[in-house]
């Protein structure tokens, strides 16, 4: 009789420890409602124009970012202003070099020949497909204003990939978290425990 005790205290003892093991851990973000991380909102002064690897570290900084991470970025301005960016032959139809608004009915059926100036343009996944990602920062965006001398300034508000660069594991994504589900497994395991530990004893006393 003693040794049937023992090994339902056993059992209750090894389910509790699975339910400590495999309960989710502090400080994890996967909570309905959580901040979004991926968005980033910089200004910087454009000096009639800016491209190349100086608009990159405008735009990422010391991020370690590149545009291989961005979903999406959202360009606006005061003062009207033309985004253009290398591309390579094979995505464009022989265009490598896309002015946008000018470039768009040609790549994306978009009839709007002489919007190159504008206070505002998106770039998105479309557009960012184009990309000659050969170049320094994944990408050669320039960006300017008609006169190409007079200073004006550019808000950026960039949308990154989900686990751009910011997990600790090999592929650059959010290292995953342990879930709750045997949060939900362990009080039934914990009921049996205590259902077999109740039968001995009850047994026992009818003995």
């Amino acid at each position: 009789m003693k040794k049937k005790i023992l090994s339902a205290a056993l059992a209750l003892a090894a389910t509790m420890s699975l339910t400590t093991a495999f309960a989710e851990e502090p400080g994890a973000t996967n909570e309905p409602g959580a901040t979004n991380e991926n968005v980033t909102t910089v200004t910087f002064k454009v000096p009639g124009k800016l491209e190349g690897d100086a608009l990159n570290t405008a735009v990422f900084a010391d991020s370690g970012k590149d545009w291989s991470n961005v979903e999406s970025v959202k360009f606006t301005s005061d003062t009207k202003f033309s985004v253009q960016f290398s591309t390579t032959a094979e995505t464009t139809k022989d265009i490598t070099w896309f002015t946008m608004g000018v470039d768009d009915d040609k790549i994306i059926t978009r009839a709007d020949d002489e919007a190159k100036w504008n206070t505002t343009w998106t770039l998105d996944e479309t557009y960012l497909s184009l990309f000659d990602t050969s170049k320094p920062g994944k990408g050669y965006v320039k960006i300017v204003n008609e006169d190409e001398k007079a200073e004006f300034t550019v808000t950026a508000e960039i949308t990154y990939k989900a686990g751009a660069n910011n997990g600790d594991d090999n592929n650059g994504g959010a290292t995953n978290k342990p879930t709750g589900i045997a949060l939900a497994i362990a009080p039934a395991g914990l009921a049996v425990a205590f259902v077999t530990v109740a039968a001995v004893m009850s047994k026992k006393k009818k003995g």
